[in-house]
């Protein structure tokens, strides 16, 4: 069975991707404690065809998946890839049966890195965005499924941001009203510090988010739009106050 992706690399330009990295540093993965973790590493080819190889953490031989590159669309920058699950393959390997519903979100940022330097943010920062996936056999013409695609990386844009309001606030409020109060000055100096270190991340991340909205505002959902306008401003306006 074949299984389509749509990757966004954050970008503030109309341009397709270009490889930055052949060979990406191995990592491991564990979403969920329940599981065992997964060891990853991964290369690309001339022609962007993705092989990462995987095994787990506990032990086990080494197995590949190979993602082949659909389309590099100039217009957009987004990438579409396939993967062909054979159902023997899936039996018991967890990290196959996870790919058939969504790309994990931490797999999604690692493949990333053959593309994208982290200049406006710590590589941290971006892994809320999520890999945009096709219902088997129903990819045929992206740009018709563009707003779906928009709308999917704009929520996770907007989640991150809406989730960020409440965070800066609660955190800032604490840290100072405790400092005001001569309480645990180290620890909520550090508090301060790690906020505006995780403050300038976001930032980074609001530049590629205006970016999209500012290219694509006509195509996404009319309602997101305004949302994910009025987090970013709120935003700034907390950020002011650090």
């Amino acid at each position: 069975m074949k299984y389509y992706y749509v990757l966004w690399i954050p970008s503030v330009e109309r341009r397709c991707p270009e490889i930055i990295e052949s060979n990406l540093d191995e990592i491991t993965l564990r979403d969920d404690e329940a599981y065992d973790g997964v060891v990853l590493s991964g290369s690309i080819s001339e022609d962007f065809r993705i092989d990462i190889t995987y095994r787990l953490v506990s032990g086990g031989n080494e197995k590949h998946i190979y993602l082949d590159n659909e389309k590099r669309d100039d217009e957009t920058g987004f990438l579409v890839y396939s993967l062909t699950i054979h159902e023997e393959q899936k039996k018991g390997d967890f990290f196959l049966e996870g790919l058939k519903e969504e790309m994990p979100t931490a797999l999604y940022h690692y493949i990333k890195g053959f593309f994208h330097k982290h200049i406006n943010h710590a590589s941290e920062a971006d892994s809320k965005l999520k890999a945009y996936r096709y219902e088997d056999g129903n990819y045929n013409n992206f740009n018709q499924n563009l707003k779906e695609v928009l709308d999917g990386v704009l929520s996770s844009y907007e989640d991150l941001f809406r989730g960020q309001v409440g965070f800066v606030r609660d955190q800032l409020h604490d840290a100072l009203k405790a400092l005001a109060e001569d309480c645990n000055k180290f620890r909520n100096l550090n508090i301060l510090d790690k906020l505006a270190v995780t403050t300038n991340n976001v930032l980074g991340e609001i530049s590629y988010c205006e970016f999209l909205l500012n290219e694509y505002g006509n195509v996404i959902d009319k309602d997101l739009n305004r949302q994910i306008k009025q987090s970013m401003e709120t935003l700034k306006n907390d950020y002011q106050q650090l």
